[in-house]
């Protein structure tokens, strides 16, 4: 994702016409973190960072849950 583009929003609030959506800016934020932009990443929404960090912890408690069971079905 090019965070520069100006690209059609996906946001179901402004396609109903309001001019405010909460996620304004959270992809872009996102794309901005990954490429090593954090002070754009931070200005493009503040969640942005918290965002990558709260799904990476999920999917490392995920991949760990599953690691957990498939080791108790190995040891049953």
């Amino acid at each position: 994702m090019d965070p520069l583009s100006q690209a059609q929003t996906l946001c179901p609030i402004e396609r109903l016409g309001f001019s405010y959506c909460p996620g304004e800016g959270l992809g872009r934020s996102v794309s901005h973190a990954f490429s090593g932009d954090l002070k754009a990443s931070f200005y493009s929404h503040p969640a942005g960072i918290a965002a990558i960090l709260i799904i990476t912890g999920r999917i490392i408690s995920i991949f760990h849950r599953n690691l957990n069971i498939n080791k108790e079905k190995i040891d049953s």
